[in-house]
């Protein structure tokens, strides 16, 4: 319902709250609602050995939440008191969310999944900060709003550069810090449970009592191995180095437990990847023998 020029407004005023504030109020609770569960699932999973999003993203995540959260929700309370600084605040962070947005999905937009899911969420996120900006400069919001809701341009202007230096820094920062991770890693037990294949056909399944099954193996499979490697085959497992070779994933063969390979773990973005030099070690991924988990199983 449209507020009447020159009406009562901000605390205590006796008109109704216009719809598009309604709107946009609601947006910023949903928002809000959003970003918190995000920081949630985020602090859930860092306290894992090997966090769903990679340790740079997943601190970046949180970082980012736990600042978005709360400034939201704050923002939604404060809104119907009709405070004119209150339409400016939400009106310049929604604007500088869109830029943060914008920023997000041009950062994560080739990301392989759940990484990936950043770029949905960036877009989904802008186009929600876009239009609770928008509703709150139609006319019945200046209105609503005290001195008639002006806005100062140059606020705007300032926070919207400022959003985009940091934003872009933050992107920046999360996404070194998960490009250094495209390196070998020190694996644990828990990270490696489950069933790994590669590209041609071989299955490789570690389970949790120390057990694996094989099949497909070249003979000369293995960052480094002893005797000739069956192309079926069972046997126990481990995570430890094997001699002169980083820590890696170890399988010793039965019934001969001198048949033994070593699998060296790297993270590819936000895989965890079992693989082998087929030759020199600086030709990267290419030259590389890999298997990825397809499907992880329970260490209990």
């Amino acid at each position: 319902m449209p507020v009447p020029p020159g009406a009562p407004a901000g605390p205590g005023a006796r008109w109704p709250v216009p719809s598009s504030v309604e709107f946009a109020r609601g947006l910023l609770f949903v928002q809000a609602s959003i970003w918190g569960l995000l920081g949630a699932v985020a602090i859930i999973s860092a306290a894992d050995s090997y966090p769903l999003f990679g340790w740079g993203w997943t601190i970046a995540v949180i970082g980012v939440c736990c600042v978005l959260a709360p400034a939201k929700g704050w923002l939604g309370v404060r809104v119907p008191r009709g405070l004119l600084w209150t339409r400016q605040a939400v009106i310049v962070a929604e604007l500088a969310m869109t830029v943060f947005a914008i920023v997000l999905c041009l950062v994560t937009f080739n990301l392989d999944l759940p990484v990936g899911l950043a770029f949905f969420a960036g877009f989904a996120g802008g186009i929600m900060s876009l239009v609770a900006a928008a509703w709150l400069a139609t006319p019945p919001a200046r209105q609503f709003f005290a001195k008639g809701g002006r806005l100062d341009r140059r606020l705007i202007a300032v926070t919207a550069v400022a959003a985009a230096v940091v934003c872009s820094g933050v992107g920046g920062l999360a996404r070194a810090v998960a490009a250094s991770t495209l390196h070998d890693i020190r694996p644990t037990r828990s990270m490696m449970i489950g069933t790994w294949r590669s590209s041609n056909g071989v299955v490789l399944t570690l389970s949790a009592d120390g057990t694996f099954t094989e099949s497909g193996l070249p003979s000369n499979a293995g960052e480094a191995s002893s005797l000739n490697i069956p192309s079926q085959g069972t046997g126990h497992w481990r995570v430890g180095p094997y001699p002169a070779e980083p820590v890696g994933v170890v399988l010793a063969f039965a019934p001969d437990p001198r048949v033994e390979l070593e699998l060296l773990v790297e993270r590819d973005r936000s895989a965890v990847i079992m693989y082998y030099d087929k030759g020199d070690p600086d030709e990267g991924p290419p030259g590389q023998y890999q298997l990825i988990r397809t499907r992880q199983q329970s260490s209990g």
